[in-house]
C-alpha cells in the first residue's frame, strides 16, 4: 500500500492528526498516513447491490413503484440495471442535490428517551448504502476488534462472551470497572472531523465527494437512522478504542456503539484514563456524559459465603449490553425481562383464546429468545416461557412470508392454513 508523508510536526499536535501509524523522534514526529483504495462505485455491479439493499422491505412502497416506473424494462432486474446506469452517470459527471431529510420524534423502546431521527428518501438511500459497500472493508481494517453494534456478526452476544471471558480468567486486572456514555453522540460527530478522518484512510475521489455530499446534507452532525451513520460512528469511536489500546495500554476495554466499559485493577489509574479520554474526546468533538462511573465490581466474597453457607456477592455487577454480568453467571436486565414477560404473556393468551396472532408479535418473542438462550435464565424460562409453545410461534413467521395466515381458530390446527387474499409474495426480494 502506498504511504503519503505529511509535514513535521510537533509532539504536542500529535493528538490533533487522527491518524494510528507514526514514527516517533525524540522531540519531533514524522508522520505517514496509509491510504486504501476503496471499492469502485461507478462499478454497475456495485450499484445493483446498493439498490437491492436499499429496496429491501421496501418493494411495496409507493416512491419504490415510482422509481422503477420510470425505468425502462419489462422486468424488475432490467429496472435496476436501467436505474444502476443512470446513478453511474450521475457519479461520474458529480451531479447530485443533497439529501432532504424528514425528522421525526420517536421514542425509543429500550432507553424510552425520545430521539430524533432523520429519514430520506429511498433513492437517496442507494447512494447511503453505495458508500458504505463501497468502504465496508476499510471500514472494518480500522474498527477495533471489541466494538460492537451496528457492524456484522458483532451484536449484543458477540460483546457478551468477552466480558464474562474477562471477569471469570482475570480477577486481578478486572477488579475496577470505568463506565463512560458519549453525550448525544451523532450529533456531536461534524462532518469536518468525519472528512478528515476519511481523506487520511481513503484516496479514491469518487468516494469522497460521495462521502462529503452525504454528510453536508445534514446540519446536526450525523443523522439517527442512516446506514452511514452507524458506520461512520463506529469508525470515529475506533480512534477513541486504539488510544486507550496503543496509547493509554489498557488491557480491557470494550465498546457498544457509544456506551464504553473499561477494566483495570486500580482506582487511581482509571480516573486517570477518563481525564486523558475527556481531552482526547475533544479532539473528535465528544463529551463524556457526567454520569460515568468507576466502581469495585462484583466478586465472591469466600469467607462471608462460608459463614452463611451460601453464596455471597459484594461490589457491582456490570449492567452493560442489556445484561448483568457477575462473575460466576449472567442475567437478563430487569427492564428486559419485564418485557419479556408481556410479549409472551400476550402470545399465550391469544392461543390459549384460539386468536390469530400477529406476526410483529411472533418475531418479538422469538427475538427474546436469544438473550434467554445466553443468559442463566433457567428458572426464568420455566417459569414464564415453557407453557407456550414456540413451534406455533415459528409458523406464524414462516408463513407469513410465503404470503399464508396461520390460524388458531376452532377447528384449525398447525397444518391448516388460510390463503390471504393479497399476497405478499410480490413484495419479496426478487431473485430470492
Amino acid at each position: 500500500m502506498p504511504y503519503r508523508l505529511v509535514k513535521i510536526v510537533d509532539a504536542g499536535e500529535v493528538s490533533k492528526i487522527f491518524i494510528s501509524q507514526f514514527l516517533s523522534d525524540k522531540r519531533k514526529k514524522i508522520i505517514c498516513m496509509r491510504t486504501y483504495r476503496a471499492k469502485d462505485i461507478t462499478d454497475i455491479h456495485l450499484i445493483i447491490q446498493a439498490i437491492y439493499m436499499a429496496f429491501k422491505g421496501k418493494w411495496h412502497r409507493t416512491e419504490t413503484r415510482r422509481i422503477l416506473r420510470k425505468c425502462d424494462g419489462n422486468t424488475t432486474d432490467e429496472k435496476c440495471a436501467h436505474l444502476a446506469k443512470s446513478i453511474q452517470q450521475t457519479i461520474i459527471q458529480m451531479d447530485r442535490e443533497p439529501d432532504v431529510y424528514k425528522v421525526s420524534e420517536r421514542m425509543d423502546a429500550n432507553t424510552r428517551k425520545i430521539r430524533q431521527i432523520a429519514s430520506t428518501s429511498v433513492y437517496s438511500q442507494i447512494y447511503h448504502w453505495l458508500l458504505v459497500l463501497a468502504c465496508q472493508d476499510i471500514f472494518m481494517k480500522q474498527i477495533y476488534v471489541h466494538q460492537c453494534a451496528s457492524i456484522p456478526k458483532r451484536g449484543g452476544t458477540y460483546g457478551k462472551k468477552f466480558v464474562e471471558r474477562w471477569l471469570q480468567n482475570d480477577k486481578k486486572n478486572t477488579k475496577y470497572c470505568l463506565k463512560i456514555d458519549f453525550k448525544k453522540c451523532y450529533q456531536h460527530i461534524q462532518p469536518d472531523i468525519v472528512m478528515k478522518l476519511l481523506r487520511s484512510k481513503i484516496r479514491d475521489k469518487n468516494v469522497l465527494w460521495l462521502a462529503e455530499t452525504i454528510l453536508y446534507s445534514y446540519d446536526d452532525g450525523l443523522p439517527i437512522g442512516s446506514v452511514t451513520s452507524q458506520w461512520l460512528c463506529n469508525f470515529v469511536i475506533s480512534y477513541i478504542c486504539h488510544y486507550l489500546k496503543e496509547t493509554l495500554n489498557v488491557e480491557y476495554c470494550i465498546f457498544y456503539m457509544d456506551d464504553g466499559c473499561i477494566f483495570g485493577n486500580n482506582k487511581k489509574k482509571l480516573h486517570k484514563i477518563k481525564r486523558r479520554l475527556d481531552e482526547y474526546c475533544a479532539s473528535f468533538g465528544l463529551v463524556i456524559k457526567d454520569n460515568w462511573q468507576v466502581f469495585r465490581v462484583d466478586y465472591i466474597d469466600k469467607k462471608e459465603s462460608a459463614r452463611m453457607g451460601k453464596t455471597i456477592h459484594k461490589g457491582r455487577f456490570v449492567d452493560f449490553m442489556g445484561y448483568k454480568f457477575y462473575r460466576d453467571h449472567t442475567e437478563i436486565r430487569r427492564a428486559t425481562s419485564l418485557r419479556i414477560r408481556r410479549k409472551f404473556k400476550k402470545a399465550r393468551k391469544h392461543i390459549q383464546n384460539k386468536e390469530q396472532l400477529s406476526s410483529r408479535l411472533c418475531a418479538g418473542c422469538l427475538s427474546y429468545m436469544g438473550a434467554i438462550k445466553h443468559t442463566d435464565s433457567f428458572h426464568f424460562y420455566n417459569k414464564y416461557i415453557k407453557d407456550v409453545d414456540l413451534n406455533i410461534l415459528k409458523g406464524v413467521i414462516r408463513n407469513n412470508e410465503n404470503g399464508k395466515q396461520y390460524q388458531t381458530g376452532r377447528g384449525c390446527n398447525r397444518k391448516n392454513w388460510n390463503r390471504n387474499v393479497r399476497s405478499n409474495s410480490q413484495h419479496k426480494y426478487p431473485g430470492s
